[in-house]
């Protein structure tokens, strides 16, 4: 009976990863040939799982990732575009395991890579950048850019 539970949310996982990568992909029509990698924070001496999504500027489509608690780094793959990058915290807590995934849906509040985030996340970068405009990362077919950090659980957007 163990087994089969296991099998069952192991299978459950996988079609939820395939559902996520179809949306993205029937939302924008196009294939998925290029990559945003970096890492996520959060605000606490706990990493929750996170939903990190890449929104294009144009089309308004979403291609997102998941990380599981405790993760930092993730993998982004995308289409060629220029997108504004947020992640989303999950909704719980799972008696902090690590590498528990995100059960029951994100918070509305989003945390930004913005300039914020480039100048170091200090009270003098929230002074100098005080619209909090997420950075519109520009991506080619083919390429990898890295370092994306959508860090700034503080902005006010």
């Amino acid at each position: 009976m163990k087994y089969q539970i296991l099998i069952s949310s192991l299978l459950c996982t996988a079609i939820s990863i395939g559902n996520t990568i179809s949306l993205a992909l029937a939302q924008s029509g196009q294939a998925l040939n290029a990559t945003m990698k970096g890492t996520v924070i959060y605000p606490s001496d706990f990493l929750p799982a996170q939903k990190i999504c890449a929104r294009d500027t144009q089309t308004k489509s979403l291609f997102c990732t998941e990380t599981r608690q405790g993760q930092k780094e993730f993998t982004l793959p995308v289409s060629a575009g220029s997108y504004e990058i947020f992640a989303r915290e999950c909704t719980k807590v799972y008696n902090f395991k690590e590498n528990a995934r995100c059960r029951d849906g994100y918070r509305d509040r989003q945390a930004y890579y913005n300039e914020v985030v480039r100048c170091g996340l200090t009270f003098q970068c929230t002074q100098k950048f005080k619209k909090n405009r997420p950075i519109v990362v520009k991506i080619s077919s083919g390429q990898t850019i890295a370092n994306i950090k959508p860090h700034d659980w503080y902005s006010r957007r």
